[in-house]
């Protein structure tokens, strides 16, 4: 009798043990799963975010976005010139779709039918947009219509001889601070006055080969537009603008006008190329 009990507990004993071992390896496998489940959000997530990354080294603008308790400040740092991006464009493209892809493990398809005609455009935080054409030479930076900028600084640079400059008048005491610093082989020429946002401002440089560069503020939608009479024309663009405050769950950064389709296992992302 003695024995048979023995026996009994030796059997509930290891019964237990057994129970325990499967239930530790229950809970090991599901935070495992746990873990490893999220991985390929968080390889989509990472991928488009170093794509967005890699293109903006190719084809620009920098862009710095600073938030304060008060305002949002946007500083856009670019160039004004006539060159041919698409070569670099369809490599980048064509490297993302194959080699990324293969050592990702996924399966990749850009499209960049809207930036590979030569005009770059990106959408900043979800209102503002800023647009360079290097085919016509025209960069313009649209605020979004319910967040005006209340201040642009402008630091234009090109090498080029002036014989003149316009500017757009007296401080009339409006809307909208705007201060320029604008450069060329003559020197430096500094402006700051109060304009209204809804009037077409406009500094005109004309130059002694003949052509000229305007740079506009205001135009009823808030925007700053710089535009050349002839394609021969290089400039650096420093563009900063103070924008109200965003609503709480706006998105802050900026996205290409340009989209990714990412699949990689079970999980598939069609999206705007952001940062």
């Amino acid at each position: 009798m003695r024995g048979f009990v023995i026996t009994i507990l030796s059997v509930s004993i290891i019964l237990l043990v057994l129970l325990l071992a499967i239930s530790l390896r229950n809970n090991q496998l599901s935070m495992e799963r746990a873990l490893i489940e999220p991985l390929p959000l968080i390889y989509a997530a990472s991928a488009t975010d170093s794509i967005a990354h890699n293109l903006n080294k190719i084809i620009g603008p920098g862009i710095d976005i600073e938030e304060t308790n008060i305002s949002t400040i946007v500083v856009i740092r670019d160039t004004m010139d006539p060159f041919n991006r698409s070569v670099n464009i369809g490599q980048f493209e064509n490297y993302i779709e194959n080699y990324f892809a293969d050592a990702t493990h996924s399966a990749i398809s850009l499209n960049f039918s809207n930036i590979s005609d030569e005009i770059i455009r990106v959408y900043l935080n979800e209102g503002c947009t800023y647009t360079n054409n290097h085919d016509d030479l025209e960069i313009r930076f649209t605020p979004d219509s319910d967040a005006m900028a209340s201040r642009y600084e402008i630091n234009f640079t090109t090498p080029k001889v002036r014989l003149n400059m316009s500017k757009p008048g007296n401080d009339v005491g409006g809307d909208m601070e705007v201060t320029l610093h604008y450069t060329d082989l003559n020197g430096t020429e500094d402006d700051t006055v109060t304009l209204n946002s809804d009037e077409n401002n406009t500094y005109r440089i004309e130059y002694v080969d003949g052509t000229n560069i305007q740079i506009m503020v205001g135009m009823i939608d808030g925007s700053v537009v710089i535009t050349s009479s002839t394609k021969n024309t290089i400039g650096t663009l420093v563009l900063t603008a103070v924008l109200p405050t965003p609503e709480v769950d706006t998105r802050i950064g900026y996205c290409y006008d340009a989209q990714i389709n990412y699949v990689q296992g079970d999980v598939r992302k069609v999206t705007q190329i952001c940062k």
